[in-house]
Parts: C-alpha cells; structure tokens; sequence
C-alpha cells in the first residue's frame, strides 16, 4: 500500500508544476495529550491558507473550533489541491459551513497515522454541523480507525464506502449520532458505480 502510494506521489510531481513541500509542524502537545507535531488551526478559516503550499503534512493536523462568525462562504476560496499526505491524524472538530472535507484537500491520497488522536483514532469528525459528506474521492489509506459523532447533516458514511478498501485496521467507522439513515436515504447513492464518496464521487474498485 505504502510503494503504491509513493510511486502516486512520484507520478504527480513529474506531471504538475507544484513545488514539492514538505511541512512540518512545531513538535507540542496534541489533544491527546502526547507530545507531538501537530498543526491547529482554530476560529478563524483563513488561518488554513498556511497550508497553501504544503503536499505533506509531517504530523497531524487539527481544524477545531469554527463556529463563530463562520459560515459556508468563509471556505470558497480555500481549497489545497497539492495537499497529498498527512503523516498523523485529522481532527474536524465544532468546523460549521464546511459541508465536504474534499473541498479543502480534494487531492488527499493518504493519513498516515503514524500519530493517533486517541486509542488508534486518525480520521476524527465530531460535532461538525455542516458536514454533509467526506467526498474524499482520492484516499487510498488510513491508517487507523475513523469516528464520526454528532454530525447531524453527515451522510455516505455508515454506507456506500468500502471502508476495508483504505482502513488498515479492516474496521468499519465508529459512528454515532449523524444523520438517520433515512434521512440520507431521500437523497445520497451513487451514480454509475457501487461505492462511492458522495453522489458524483466514485471509489475506484482494486
């Protein structure tokens, strides 16, 4: 999984003109506690533009505490294709107006989880209000487990990703508290495939 990802990341930097950049986050203390590199982006969504030029992230990253003054067009301009990896985990927590995280990283290959927000946790999206989908449509690796908790608009989570396709640990999400799936049901599947990010969002088949 990890050559593959690498000979991904090879063929992207002969074929696009983005300037190769590794960023790396002072090392501190996470909320998980453990010290570790972590970037925290808190309050205000312009404050992602400091990863702007970043194709990996060599620690975790945390988008936390967005709710107030924010709303959907705060993230029209924020978006970060060259974004490929990041190396520890990703936190989405109390981020309002964002309604897909591949709006932001639409080009995400891969989180690493060489860190874990807690007990294995790399993916971790909790009391995002605007969530709507991941539309991750280009992960191809988690290490780790993913929880979803207490979002109330998020659907294609608990159905239609193969999830064993990209967790290491071959789990299904821990999920709990996000859109009833009836309510999902009235509007999400797939168009033309069987599994998928979001309507439009194909996951390729191995």
């Amino acid at each position: 999984m990890i050559s593959h990802f690498l000979a991904i990341v090879e063929n992207y930097k002969k074929n696009s003109c983005l300037c190769f950049a590794v960023c790396r986050p002072p090392s501190a203390g996470s909320s998980s506690g453990q010290t570790q590199p972590y970037y925290r982006f808190a309050l205000h969504a312009d404050e992602l533009k400091k990863l702007e030029n970043c194709t990996v992230v060599e620690g975790n990253l945390e988008i936390i505490w967005m709710f107030t003054s924010v709303s959907k067009d705060n993230y029209t301009d924020l978006v970060f294709p060259n974004l490929l990896e990041i190396t520890g985990y990703l936190l989405l927590y109390r981020v309002d107006g964002l309604e897909t995280i591949g709006q932001l990283f639409p080009n995400l290959r891969v989180i690493g989880g060489r860190w874990s927000f807690y007990d294995g946790l790399v993916l971790v999206l909790y009391e995002n209000s605007d969530l709507v989908s991941l539309s991750l449509a280009n992960v191809e690796y988690i290490g780790g487990d993913v929880l979803a908790m207490v979002n109330p608009q998020l659907c294609y989570i608990d159905n239609h990703v193969d999830w064993k396709r990209v967790i290491s640990t071959g789990r299904d999400p821990i999920t709990l508290e996000n859109k009833k799936r009836a309510g999902c049901d009235l509007f999400d599947g797939c168009d033309g495939c069987k599994n998928c990010w979001d309507r439009k969002s194909c996951q390729p088949s191995k």
